[in-house]
């Protein structure tokens, strides 16, 4: 698989993310970035005022 098959395949995995407000207090903000219906390549964002935590879940693909 070449860079631009990959390329295309991440643009593929990614098309359909959304970022969706979960919690916004004036402690924390949480927010996820992932695909309607689905947990794969998911990321979460949690912010205060001096931390940022990002977790995420992926799928590993042989290439």
């Amino acid at each position: 698989m070449n860079n631009l098959e990959i390329i295309e395949m991440i643009k593929e995995e990614f098309k359909d993310h959304k970022a969706t407000i979960v919690t916004a207090t004036d402690e924390v903000t949480v927010m996820d970035w992932k695909r309607d219906g689905s947990r794969i390549y998911s990321i979460r964002y949690i912010a205060t005022q001096n931390h940022l935590c990002i977790t995420a879940t992926f799928h590993i693909y042989s290439i």
